[in-house]
C-alpha cells in the first residue's frame, strides 16, 4: 500500500506548487469507510494555492487536476477530500507480491536496527501472589517488547521484582514470630501474604511490632546474615511461583533483578546529586527539591532514619540500564497511579545528565465481571484474585467447549490453553490501554454452539479465522505461488482482504511507537472482518484453476498476517479449532 500511496502523492504534488512529495505523502489518509477510496487527501493545508477558496472547493479543483496514477481506478470528492480508488488487480499485485516475498518477516521493519531499548514490565512484590491486576503490566509490556523487536530493536525486557523495601522488616519480624516452614512449603506465596496481613492487623493493636519491623529492615539494609538468609528464601519460593504463572502466559524475562539488585549502587548515584549540588536535608530525610521544574513534591532519597526508598533504586537502575545495556531508551509499563513518581524521577534523570529518553506508558485498571457483576479486589484485606485461577478459568471453559471434538487428550488440552489463554491476553490488548477494562469470561469466549465457531471480537475469533484459511490451504495441498493472474483478484471482497493485508506494516510500527497493542488488535479484528465476508461470498478452491491461485495466494498472505499479528502480542494462532 505504501507504494500506490508514493504514486498518488507523487501525483498529488505535481498538481500542487510548492507541495512536495514526501509532505503530500504525509498527508495523505487512509478513509475510515472504503466506500470513500483507499487514500484521501484533505485540502485544509494547500488552500493558498487555489486562492484560499473553501477546502471543498480547493478538493474539486484539485480533482480536475490531478492527473491520475496508473494505479487508481477513479478519483473522487468527497466535502474537502479528494478520494482515489485503487484498482482492485494493480492494489493486489503491489500487496500479495510483497507479503509472499517477505514471507513470516512480512510486517517487520529495520527501524531500530543496532538500537537498545530496556523494557520494565509487570514487577510484583515478592511474598504476594500474582493477582488479576497483574495481569495488565504483564501483558501489555510483553505486547510493546514483541512490537519493538518487530521493528528492528534489540529489546530487554526487565522484571524489576519489588524485593526489597520496608514491608520486608515487617515479613522478617512476622516469619520470627509465626514462621512455619512446612506450611511455607504447602501454600508457599500464599502462606507469606498471610503472614503480612497477620502483622498488619496487630500493628493496629500493638505500635511496637512497627519498630521491631523497622528494626529488622535496617538489619537487612546492613547485610545481617540471618535476615538476608530468610529474605532469600522467601525471594526464591516467590520467584519459583511467579515463573509458573508466566510461562502459562508465555512471557519471559531477560532479567529478574529487582530493587534488591541496586541497593548497593545507591550511594553513587546520591554522590552524582551531590556532585551537582541538587541533593538536600528536609525535615531530616535527603531529597532532591523539583519545585523549581514545576515539581511541588520533592524527590525522596533517603528517609529521616536512614532507611532507602524505592525512588532511589529506580534512579539507580536508569543509570545502570543505560551503562550496561547501552540503552538510551527505557520503558516503564506501570499503572497511572504512579504517575507521579515518574514524573519526578525523570526529571532527577535529566538533572543529573542521564542520557537516557524515558518512557511511562501508563494503564487503566482491571476489573472483574461475574454473572454482569463487577467484583471489587482488595488486596489490603488479604482477598486477591489470583491471576492463575481466572487463567485456569478460562481454559476450563474452552476444554468444556471443545469437549465433543474427535481429537486425543493431549491435542484437546493444547488448543484449550491457547485458546483460553489467547482469550484472556487479547481481552486486555483489544482496548485502549488508558482505559479500565473489565475482566469478563463470557464476553472474551463467545461462542455459538450452533455453528461451532468462535464469534465477537475476541482473541478466539481470530484464532478461528487463522484455523479456518489453515484449514483451506490444507485442502488445496499444494505449494502456494507468488506469480499468479492479480487482475483475477477485482471483486470487493478481494479487495477488501487484500488491503488490510497492506496495512499491516505501517499498523505494526503504529503500534510500536505509539505504545499501544491496541492499534493491532483492532486491526486484526477488521481483517478478520473481511476474510470472513470473503470466505462467504467467493469461492476460493474451484474449478477455474488460474482464479484459484490467486485466492490460495490471497488467503495464505492473510492467515500469515494473522498469524503474525498474533503472535507480535503473544498470543498462539492453532492450524485447528
Amino acid at each position: 500500500m505504501n507504494e500506490l500511496r508514493k504514486d498518488v502523492a507523487a501525483s498529488i504534488a505535481a498538481a500542487v506548487p510548492g507541495l512536495e512529495p514526501a509532505e503530500a505523502y504525509r498527508q495523505i489518509e487512509t478513509p475510515p469507510d472504503p466506500a470513500m477510496g483507499d487514500f484521501a487527501f484533505p485540502c485544509f493545508q494547500v488552500r493558498a494555492q487555489f486562492g484560499n477558496a473553501a477546502p471543498p472547493a480547493v478538493a474539486t479543483q484539485l480533482a480536475a487536476k490531478v492527473a491520475k496514477p496508473a494505479c487508481i481506478l477513479r478519483i473522487e470528492t468527497k466535502g474537502p477530500y479528494v478520494n482515489f480508488f485503487a484498482d482492485p488487480g494493480v492494489l493486489a499485485k503491489s500487496v500479495l507480491s510483497a507479503a509472499f516475498a517477505a514471507g513470516e518477516g512480512y510486517g517487520r521493519n529495520e527501524t531500530g536496527k543496532g538500537q537498545t531499548v530496556v523494557i520494565d514490565f509487570s514487577s510484583p512484590n515478592i511474598a504476594k501472589p500474582l493477582g488479576i491486576a497483574h495481569l495488565r503490566s504483564t501483558v501489555i509490556g510483553n505486547g510493546i517488547r514483541r512490537l519493538w523487536q518487530a521493528c528492528g530493536y534489540t529489546v530487554i525486557g526487565v522484571n524489576h521484582l519489588g524485593d526489597w523495601g520496608t514491608s520486608f522488616g515487617k515479613l522478617l519480624s512476622a516469619w520470627k514470630k509465626w514462621g512455619n516452614e512446612a506450611e511455607l512449603r504447602a501454600k508457599g506465596v500464599e502462606f507469606l501474604k498471610d503472614l503480612l496481613v497477620r502483622y498488619t492487623e496487630e500493628t493496629k493493636k500493638d505500635p511496637a511490632y512497627q519498630q521491631e519491623a523497622r528494626d529488622w529492615f535496617r538489619k537487612l539494609e546492613t547485610g545481617d546474615a540471618e535476615a538476608k538468609a530468610i529474605w532469600q528464601h522467601f525471594r526464591d519460593i516467590s520467584l519459583a511461583e511467579f515463573k509458573r504463572v508466566y510461562t502459562l502466559l508465555g512471557v519471559d524475562f531477560d532479567s529478574w533483578s529487582g530493587e534488591s539488585f541496586y541497593v548497593d549502587q545507591m550511594d553513587a548515584a546520591i554522590a552524582q546529586l551531590e556532585s551537582k549540588g541538587l541533593a538536600s536535608e528536609s525535615e531530616g530525610a535527603y531529597v532532591v527539591d523539583l519545585s523549581a521544574h514545576g515539581i511541588k513534591e520533592p524527590f525522596l532519597l533517603r528517609k529521616a532514619d536512614d532507611a532507602s526508598l524505592y525512588g532511589t533504586r529506580d534512579l539507580a537502575a536508569i543509570l545502570y540500564r543505560r551503562k550496561h545495556y547501552g540503552a538510551k531508551k527505557l520503558i516503564y509499563v506501570v499503572a497511572q497511579d504512579q504517575k507521579l513518581h515518574f514524573k519526578q524521577l525523570f526529571m532527577v534523570a535529566k538533572l543529573l545528565g542521564a542520557d537516557v529518553e524515558p518512557v511511562h506508558v501508563e494503564f487503566g485498571l482491571m476489573r472483574i465481571v461475574r454473572d454482569g457483576q463487577r467484583e471489587k479486589m482488595a488486596t489490603r484485606a488479604g482477598t486477591i484474585v489470583l491471576l492463575a485461577d481466572v487463567i485456569q478459568e478460562a481454559v476450563d471453559r474452552v476444554h468444556e467447549i471443545v469437549a465433543d471434538r474427535e481429537w486425543d487428550a493431549a491435542k484437546k488440552d493444547r488448543i484449550a490453553h491457547a485458546v483460553g489463554i489467547g482469550a484472556v491476553i487479547f481481552n486486555d490488548l483489544s482496548r485502549t490501554r488508558t482505559k479500565d477494562i473489565d475482566f469478563n469470561l463470557q464476553q472474551m469466549l463467545d461462542f455459538d454452539p450452533e455453528t461451532k465457531a468462535f464469534k465477537g471480537e475476541t482473541g478466539p475469533y481470530l484464532q478461528y479465522t487463522h484455523a479456518r484459511l489453515s484449514s483451506a490451504l490444507r485442502k488445496y495441498g499444494k505449494p502456494v505461488a507468488g506469480d499468479v493472474n492479480f487482475a483475477l483478484l477485482a471483486t470487493d471482497d478481494d479487495k477488501g482482504v487484500a488491503r488490510q493485508v497492506g496495512r499491516f506494516p505501517q499498523i505494526v510500527l503504529d503500534a510500536a511507537t505509539r505504545y499501544e497493542p491496541s492499534i493491532l488488535s483492532r486491526f486484526l479484528i477488521d481483517l478478520a472482518g473481511e476474510v470472513n465476508r470473503f470466505w462467504k461470498q467467493q469461492r476460493i478452491l474451484g474449478d477455474d484453476a488460474a482464479l484459484t491461485a490467486a485466492r490460495v495466494l490471497l488467503v495464505a498472505s492473510a492467515r500469515q498476517v494473522l498469524k503474525s499479528g498474533l503472535t507480535m502480542l503473544g498470543i498462539e494462532a492453532p492450524e485447528e479449532m
